[in-house]
């Protein structure tokens, strides 16, 4: 089978370059280091060259947003109401609330546990399977 070799591209001979501007200069415009560098081409694969490598160049914004793939990850937490909550049978109480929230989706829901026990924690009907239909990747109950 014939295969032809990848030619390569114009500005593969100037990334040693592009690479040491932007090691020093991490936010410096495309359109400079074209100027820097003596670009005569097509501007569009320059900066497409320039906005691959930037990242690897500037640091890590702590604004950023942090964003999780479907099913990575579930934060669970424990809600003690300050009310009385009547149980039936004449009985009142304060049983815990489960509150769970998906990283992917936001979905955010709460189930109340009928009693303290573990079995009630990890059961399918209280837990994260039964809240979210099946558990988080790294759930760590495995």
């Amino acid at each position: 089978m014939y295969q032809r070799e990848n030619a390569g591209s114009a500005v593969d001979e100037f990334e040693q370059e592009i690479r040491r501007l932007l090691k020093k200069f991490p936010s410096m415009p495309a359109s400079v280091i074209g100027e820097r560098i003596g670009w005569t081409r097509s501007a569009s694969v320059l900066r497409a060259r320039v906005a691959s490598l930037r990242p690897l160049y500037r640091g890590v914004d702590p604004a950023d947003r942090t964003e999780y793939a479907a099913g990575e990850l579930a934060q669970c937490d424990l809600w003690f109401p300050p009310a009385t909550i009547p149980l039936g049978s004449g009985q009142c109480g304060t049983p815990p609330v489960l509150a769970m929230t998906s990283g992917f989706s936001r979905f955010i829901t709460a189930r109340m546990i009928p009693s303290r026990t573990t079995g009630d924690l990890l059961a399918g009907n209280v837990g994260t399977a039964g809240i979210f239909g099946r558990m988080p990747k790294d759930a760590g109950l495995g």
